[in-house]
């Protein structure tokens, strides 16, 4: 393990002044406290992403043809991807900020083993839990999956754990912020700014040369966590150039998806009953959750639901027994939602718009191309949420181009379609034109 000095001297007296790369719009003209009683501003980003301490993880390295045979025993054709680099492991621990407070937060970096300048792609991990115990960084193989992948076909990979996810050294102070934009977004740019710096310091071990061009990518939560990054990156990380985010089965219309998991009680239900939560502690509502969710037998969901979440990484116990949506959220909640009247939710209410992505309180200024993945018979984040937001977001000024993974469940959508997603991105990296419409395709099976 190795500590950080706290200063590094980057020019000596006399020279040229640096490039430093584009200005960045003042980070002061983003909003804050949009929603709830928490006021705060800006850190300044002058440490932001400084790598505190960083660690080997020999024990997860893994050899490109290793990787092939894992994938083989695992039904996916290792032929569909260029895996062609031995990869190199590391978990970090580094600083973002979180409500104007500097915090330390962990992730995963990775490279190929092999000397040469590589683009950098931020894998942004779909969920995996709400709490320490739950981090990837600490999860071994599984948790390195994502890394072990991206870095096999030629990337230097910056994966964070997400703030309230700490899975090494000192434990968080708080509930992972789920499926909300800002805490996601900083955590990922910041894990982006950790690598680079991780490239530098070990660049005698590693050979490895991390290009600024950078792919955001990512599957379920993770989808989302691409498109808040890159709404935010602008501000936070002008120094990235961002060629394109990969989005799968993303969140992007939480506000549907709470409609929807409200009136109709299945995936979508469950995967929601985390959110509301981490809402209420993240922007500090002061309001018991019994306004939004019910106290009934025999989930007693308002009293259990925070317990449940700090518990387990996968709290399913909590709907035992439960059969319809009013056993989880409140008469108030499911009312509200069936009308689409989220005022009438108040700070709850002003939240889920807030993070639903059309309605996000910071304006987009940038012009990335996205691929946006939908799974054709996705129940968690239900496929219809997805299919309206296109349109929407085409309306916004989003450049999306648009598979839709025929037949697809939440998980096969993002897994079958990863040859097409790799493609895509190999041709953002390469600056082939980006010329796909704006609009819904028709369905195509998408087979690894």
């Amino acid at each position: 393990m190795r500590m950080l000095p706290l200063v590094f001297v980057l020019a000596c007296a006399g020279a040229e002044p640096e490039d430093t790369g584009p200005t960045a719009p003042p980070l002061t003209d983003l909003p804050t406290s949009t929603c709830g009683t928490l006021e705060y501003e800006w850190v300044p980003l002058d440490h932001m992403g400084e790598l505190v301490e960083w660690e080997r993880l020999p024990d997860l390295d893994m050899e490109a043809g290793l990787l092939r045979g894992v994938l083989d025993l695992a039904g996916f054709p290792a032929d569909a991807l260029p895996i062609t680099y031995d990869v190199v492991m590391y978990r970090v621990r580094y600083r973002t900020q979180d409500r104007g407070r500097t915090v330390e937060t962990t992730g995963l970096v990775s490279f190929p083993d092999a000397e040469g300048t590589f683009p950098t792609v931020a894998w942004l991990h779909g969920t995996t839990g709400f709490s320490d115990q739950c981090a990837p960084s600490g999860l071994g193989v599984e948790g390195a999956a994502g890394n072990l992948l991206l870095s096999s076909l030629g990337a230097v990979v910056a994966s964070p754990d997400y703030l309230g996810m700490n899975g090494w050294g000192e434990p968080s102070d708080m509930l992972h912020p789920y499926v909300v934009g800002e805490p996601t977004a900083l955590a990922s740019l910041d894990a982006i700014r950790a690598a680079w710096e991780l490239a530098e310091l070990e660049a005698g071990n590693t050979e490895v040369v991390a290009d600024r061009k950078t792919v955001l990518f990512g599957p379920s939560e993770g989808g989302g966590a691409a498109l808040w990054s890159e709404r935010y990156a602008p501000w936070y990380l002008p120094e990235a150039d961002i060629v394109g985010a990969v989005a799968s089965v993303p969140p992007t219309n939480v506000a549907g998806l709470v409609k929807h998991g409200a009136a109709e009680f299945g995936d979508t239900t469950r995967g929601l009953s985390a959110v509301l939560a981490t809402y209420q502690d993240w922007y500090g509502i002061d309001a018991p959750l019994t306004e939004v969710y019910t106290d009934a037998d025999p989930a007693f969901f308002a009293s259990s639901v925070v317990d449940a979440l700090e518990a387990s990484c996968n709290p399913g116990s909590l709907f035992d027994g439960v059969t319809s949506t009013d056993q989880v959220y409140s008469d108030a909640l499911r009312t509200a939602a069936a009308a689409e009247d989220w005022d009438a939710l108040g700070e709850w209410g002003c939240a889920i718009r807030a993070n639903t992505l059309v309605h996000a309180p910071i304006p987009r200024i940038s012009d990335t191309p996205v691929l946006y993945v939908i799974a054709g018979a996705d129940e968690l984040v239900y496929h219809e949420t997805n299919r309206e937001d296109v349109p929407r977001l085409c309306e916004a000024g989003y450049r999306l181009e648009v598979l839709e993974c025929e037949g697809a469940d939440h998980v096969a959508g993002a897994r079958d379609s990863l040859p097409e997603q790799w493609q895509w991105a190999l041709d953002r990296l390469a600056d082939v034109p980006f010329e796909a419409p704006c609009e819904l395709p028709t369905p195509e099976v998408c087979t690894p």
